[in-house]
């Protein structure tokens, strides 16, 4: 994934360290599915497992070359089979790598019923300020110094 992403321009904003910490502390909570291609990684993704309800939470980077049918709407698809048969009554996409265009698409084509959900926040002009300064410069630079 992180080389996929660096490919693609993009940075996996969280580590290695923390994704294995994760998984070794909460083993139960955290699906990984890959796809293979003549034993070669093409893609994968991480699932986060709650009760009754998944959330994808990173992956699904790009494949090097283009695949039919889509490796990407393969693994969602082992994932929502996956939830089904584990009786999740929630499947939800978060992220897809900070683009809302391809977001709207995934949820779009797997959701069955759109539930809208929204994030309020309040702060003052000095947080504000302070969050786009991490935002904009700091994640960005930790994301370079401290890859897995």
């Amino acid at each position: 994934m992180v080389e996929r992403y660096k490919e693609q321009h993009k940075t996996v904003t969280v580590s290695k360290d923390y994704l294995l910490e994760l998984y070794e502390n909460f083993p139960e909570n955290i699906r990984v599915l890959i796809v293979r291609q003549d034993d070669e990684i093409v893609t994968g993704m991480l699932d986060l497992v709650w009760k009754n309800h998944v959330s994808s939470w990173i992956g699904n980077p790009k494949p090097q070359e283009k695949i039919s049918p889509s490796p990407n709407d393969l693994i969602i698809y082992e994932a929502l089979k996956i939830a089904c048969e584990t009786g999740c009554h929630e499947y939800i996409t978060m992220s897809a790598a900070g683009n809302e265009r391809l977001h709207r698409y995934y949820a779009s084509k797997l959701n069955p019923e759109l539930r809208v959900r929204y994030v309020v926040q309040r702060a003052s002009i000095d947080m504000e300020l302070l969050e786009w300064l991490y935002r904009q410069m700091v994640r960005p630079l930790m994301s370079v110094l401290y890859r897995p």
